[in-house]
């Protein structure tokens, strides 16, 4: 009688034990009914906007500086870029190489899983995750406006005189008498001295013509330009320490370039971690598992160009830390609450 009680005290221990079973997808059998869940990883995201300028001469430069005293000419079709801002951010993605089942026992909180759209666990037996709200991080889709890089000059404020002449000296002389002229009538109908009286919103509308005409007018002389920011992202995930890697090159007159491309300037990315956590994995010497978490690492994201520093910002990487699991014994508490934060390290555990 006292070796069958033995044996079912044995029992009972072992079915109290063995309620929580968690195990690593693809590496074992699975159990029959489960949930799934992954830990999170770090994805670097580098936004960087470059400002771009196109220019165009006008049709009289060269009459530019004898006819109007202009010397902020353009002379010739040209393109520019310019490094304007670069920013470090993440996303926190689902690591495919962590991904658990969760067998489905009554006798369990376990498998009560919180998790986000992508599944990602984000507590165990808690109707909300991470207390800490994440901070604004870049888009999937940096959304561009569609901008119109077309420069044109408008021919059509030319005198009928100057679009007969027969040369572009010409042209240009009696461009710049035409801008002369209006001027001297602007002047006119701001001192009270035209003969035509203007007075409330007629007044504003012919000021604004007689502006409007000049501008395009002195373009002929000045040439055009226009800029506008182009803004592109560059995606790493690192699973290991940086030094010094070439994200892409730099070009004055190409802008963005490939990494291989030498025609530009090398722009480079280190993301050093602060320590090294060397304890081994704890997977090796027990034999049934609670969930998996992070023990995450932070790291110094840096980007160069050549020697001169051009942004840097620090987060937590959890691939550059260690995988962990709370104790198999924890979820058979039924009042056990788990909070994860972001990066899959454990935030809060309750259990009464």
């Amino acid at each position: 009688m006292k070796k069958i009680f033995f044996i079912l005290l044995i029992f009972n221990i072992l079915q109290s034990t063995a309620q929580t079973n968690v195990v690593h997808i693809s590496t074992v059998t699975l159990p029959q009914n489960y949930i799934s869940y992954f830990l999170p990883q770090t994805e670097i995201l580098v936004e960087v906007s470059v400002k771009h300028t196109i220019q165009r001469p006008g049709r009289f430069a060269n009459y530019a500086k004898r006819l109007l005293a202009l010397n902020n000419v353009i002379t010739s079709k040209s393109e520019k870029y310019e490094l304007e801002k670069i920013n470090i951010n993440y996303n926190v993605i689902p690591d495919t190489l962590k991904n658990f089942a969760v067998e489905i026992n009554p006798k369990s909180t376990a498998y009560n899983l919180y998790l986000s759209e992508n599944r990602i666990i984000k507590g165990v037996n808690a109707s909300n995750g991470s207390s800490k709200d994440a901070p604004l991080k870049i888009t999937e889709k940096v959304v561009e406006e569609n901008i119109d890089t077309t420069i044109l000059f408008n021919y059509s404020v030319l005198s009928e005189d100057a679009l007969m002449a027969i040369s572009d000296a010409k042209m240009a002389e009696m461009a710049a008498k035409q801008i002369f002229k209006i001027r001297e009538s602007r002047m006119e109908i701001l001192s009270g001295e035209s003969e035509t009286e203007y007075k409330g919103d007629a007044l504003q509308l012919v000021i604004s013509e007689l502006g409007r005409i000049e501008k395009e007018l002195i373009a002929l002389f000045e040439g055009k330009s226009i800029t506008f920011i182009e803004t592109k992202i560059f995606r790493f995930i690192p699973k290991s320490e940086v030094k010094n890697e070439i994200i892409f090159r730099f070009s004055p007159l190409l802008g963005i370039v490939e990494k291989d491309d030498l025609a530009g300037r090398a722009i480079s990315m280190s993301v050093l971690p602060q320590y090294i956590d060397n304890q081994n994995n704890t997977e090796k010497t027990v034999k049934k598992f609670g969930i998996y978490y992070n023990v995450s690492l932070n790291a110094q994201i840096t980007i160069f160009d050549g020697n001169r520093q051009l942004a840097e910002n620090n987060f937590l990487i959890p691939q550059f830390g260690t995988l962990k699991f709370l104790p198999a014994e924890l979820f058979n508490n039924k009042t056990t609450q788990v909070l994860f934060t972001e990066f899959g390290d454990v935030e809060v555990v309750i259990s009464r």
